[in-house]
């Protein structure tokens, strides 16, 4: 199955927005903004709207936004991975 990634929906035809597991046209998912920069973004643009206010991020800038969230996202993954592959090597190395 092929990772989540962000995006700017301004950027994407909107055919690219389906949830895999929901199969639902459009989807959007964000959680509390205190876990990942990405919401953060999302709930105070949300906020804005609601406000009436205009969007308070330039739209190249929430690409840059984009782009930096998900390298670190792969960053993170990779270092998980790497990090339990040396487990398991230092566990199997100490079980022979």
């Amino acid at each position: 199955m092929k990772r989540a990634v962000y995006f700017n929906t301004g950027t994407q035809e909107s055919n690219g927005f389906k949830h895999f597991a929901l199969s639902v046209p459009l989807y959007t998912h964000f959680t509390s903004p205190i876990r990942r920069y990405a919401d953060l973004v999302v709930h105070r643009m949300l906020h804005s709207i609601l406000q009436g206010q205009e969007n308070p991020y330039i739209s190249s800038d929430v690409v840059e936004m984009a782009k930096q969230c998900n390298i670190r996202k792969e960053t993170a993954k990779t270092a998980q991975d790497a990090s339990m592959n040396l487990y398991l090597s230092m566990f199997y190395g100490l079980m022979i």
